[in-house]
């Protein structure tokens, strides 16, 4: 009998989390070496969500012989976060408790959106499938090097998509109830049932029922709309179960924003004073003219006072820098701008190092690009080498 040494290594995420030896002895009763092994492995957490598992030995005649098999490990944290409210029902307004537990130093983060959020967008939570989804690496293993990865899809959302689900306030239960659905009044709107809809109506276990209404709004901006679903008493059956009335929580109101906006084209009109104020108060008047079909609430007016002859142009100067590129018109058209605002700049002591530094950029880069469209008689051509210009 001879003993025989086997090299174990536990790789997860790209690393090993565990290795050791383990000496076996090997009959020579057979001219073929065979038999069971069994090997002991601890898992831990830094395991998850797959263990690679690989055995190699050398023989005596410096032969390496490996094998390696991937097991799949639970999915578990080593930090357990736990979360409870005391109590665990309640009702909006109703004060409440949030007890968390974790281990000493944990980074915690809380996030309280309503419960439609999760209905609309199913799929959306994070469980422990998509945050082991997250991790860098897996595992290891060789590809040939003249595959390529297949390029990401974008997911584009388009500027305008019709929602797959009908937007209203809904509820789910695990009792019959019977309900009524009343919108808040209010002079900026108005809310017409859809035909063949009912205020009230009866919900059963696990059930949801969408309610719509017409709105015609009377003014422009965001619309405060609040919807109110009362529980009622009712003595008609609701499915194969009988109506209940909640001791709390028997009204539940959801307020949504609405954006309305005038319909049509907006029209813009600007006025421009230059005023020279010699210590006293200037008055300047102006007749806006609003064209016959506007819209009643859209009509608006600003005002704003700058005190330099250059006007807005001042506040966005280091947008006004650009990089001269083109043939030796276009060149000099946009490398000309960039010396009177570094000049202007710096006489008005308005000159940052970041602002010098860009400017200097490009008008080294302007002014050599130049020089490719100089002739021999020094003058300089649109394209190079030809008839001269005075520009």
């Amino acid at each position: 009998a001879e003993n025989c040494s086997l090299s174990l290594q536990a790789l997860s995420r790209g690393v090993i989390v565990q290795h050791g030896h383990i000496n076996v002895t090997v009959q020579q009763d057979s001219p073929v070496a065979e038999g069971d092994v069994t090997l002991k492995l601890a898992v831990v957490p830094e395991m998850a969500p797959v263990v690679q598992l690989l055995v190699y030995s050398m023989l005596p005649s410096e032969t390496v012989i490996a094998h390696s098999m991937n097991f799949p490990t639970e999915k578990c944290f080593r930090n357990q976060v736990l979360v409870a409210f005391s109590p665990s029902n309640a009702v909006p307004g109703e004060e409440n408790t949030l007890r968390l537990s974790a281990q000493p130093g944990s980074l915690c983060g809380l996030s309280a959106v309503d419960q439609s959020v999760g209905i609309m967008e199913p799929g959306k939570r994070l469980d422990a499938d998509k945050i082991f989804d997250l991790l860098p690496v897996k595992e290891t293993t060789y590809i040939p090097y003249e595959l390529e990865d297949p390029v990401a899809c974008l997911r584009v959302r388009p500027r305008r998509f019709i929602m797959p689900y009908p937007y209203g306030p809904s509820e789910e239960t695990n009792d019959p109830y019977a309900f009524s659905v009343t919108p808040a009044l209010s002079s900026d709107y108005t809310l017409t049932p859809v035909r063949d809809v009912q205020d009230s109506s009866c919900l059963c276990a696990n059930g949801r029922k969408t309610f719509s209404w017409t709105m015609a709004p009377s003014v422009l901006g965001v619309l405060n709309v609040s919807v109110s679903a009362a529980a009622v008493q009712s003595h008609a059956a609701c499915g194969n179960g009988v109506v209940n009335v909640p001791e709390r929580g028997r009204v539940d109101t959801v307020t949504r924003g609405l954006l309305v906006k005038a319909e049509g084209t907006e029209k813009s009109h600007t006025y421009n004073w230059l005023l020279c104020p010699t210590g006293e108060a200037l008055t300047e008047e102006v007749e806006v003219q609003l064209p016959q079909n506007v819209v009643d609430g859209s009509a608006r007016i600003s005002l704003s006072v700058l005190g330099d002859i250059l006007g807005r142009a001042l506040n966005n100067l280091d947008g006004l820098l650009q990089m001269p590129y083109g043939c030796g018109e276009q060149n000099m058209a946009l490398l000309s701008p960039n010396i009177y605002i570094l000049e202007y700049l710096r006489n008005t002591n308005q000159l940052t190092p970041a602002i010098l530094d860009k400017a200097t950029k490009f008008l080294t880069s302007g002014y050599q690009r130049q020089l490719n469209y100089k002739n021999a008689d020094g003058a300089y051509s649109t394209f190079g080498q030809g008839l001269g210009n005075t520009w």
